[in-house]
């Protein structure tokens, strides 16, 4: 990549930035700031449910079908109150503005390395500014106390530690919806998809996934944490319902969550 190129396409990304704070950005916060004078009597109020799976496993369907959201993850809000926190479509958002098709980018990266590791790895990047921004939005999130759903892979425990730890320590209970396919499946549902990955990284995650399923299921326990077996689709199990349904709906058992409550006599 050229030093004239970078510099193009590093200006290109911070208008797009610009505009998404304007167009879309703004607006969320304006409409935010009525729903978190309601955080205190919101349904979901202090529950963290992260929703883990990798390319291909259906995370989207699975996440309709329990929650009501249109599309998958394109919705902000779920039927239950919960509010979505989601880096894929922003990051969509700012490839689209730099007529980059999420479609292209397993051909980017096997035509233009150095150009992929711009769009998905440099610091500066579509998808660090695009997870730079879900940041903002998901603190503002729990500065109101919301109920929330997580997307992620879960390939990176660590990292799903952190944030499960950070959520407990801002007074949330948390809960796991795990999605999971065979690999066959995987890379099946990675070629339909509008963002496809190369077949080398959707086997890269599975296989991380996969190491890390006991762990997660120690990590949240057996009644938090779920596992969504979803290679054949098909409606998620009647007993996956009814344990969402009842975390949701269960007093809040964190200490912190429950002595915010006790002092604004909830």
């Amino acid at each position: 990549m050229s030093s004239f190129k970078e510099h193009v396409r590093h200006q290109r990304l911070a208008e797009a930035v610009n505009d998404y704070m304007f167009e879309v950005f703004t607006p969320w916060q304006l409409e935010l700031e009525q729903t978190l004078r309601e955080g205190a009597y919101d349904p979901g109020i202090f529950k963290c449910i992260f929703m883990a799976g990798g390319p291909g496993s259906g995370k989207s369907y699975v996440a309709d079908e329990l929650f009501g959201l249109d599309a998958g993850f394109k919705s902000s809000f779920s039927h239950y109150g919960l509010k979505v926190v989601n880096s894929d479509n922003m990051f969509e958002y700012l490839l689209k503005r730099l007529d980059v098709s999420p479609k292209e980018l397993a051909n980017i990266e096997r035509d233009d390395p150095k150009h992929f590791h711009f769009l998905t790895q440099h610091p500066e990047g579509p998808r660090a500014r695009a997870k730079a921004l879900t940041a903002k939005q998901q603190h503002a999130y729990m500065e109101g106390k919301l109920g929330l759903i997580v997307d992620g892979t879960g390939d990176d425990y660590e990292k799903m530690l952190a944030k499960k730890r950070h959520a407990e320590e801002a007074g949330y209970d948390t809960m796991m919806v795990f999605v999971n396919t065979t690999l066959r499946v995987a890379y099946e549902r990675n070629r339909m998809r509008s963002r496809s990955l190369p077949d080398s990284l959707v086997e890269e995650i599975w296989q991380a996934c996969q190491k890390n399923r006991d762990r997660y299921e120690h990590l949240f326990g057996r009644r938090d944490y779920i596992e969504v077996y979803n290679s054949k689709g098909g409606v998620p199990h009647q007993k996956v319902f009814q344990a969402v349904n009842a975390f949701i709906k269960r007093p809040v058992e964190n200490p912190k969550g429950v002595a915010w409550m006790r002092s604004h006599g909830l």
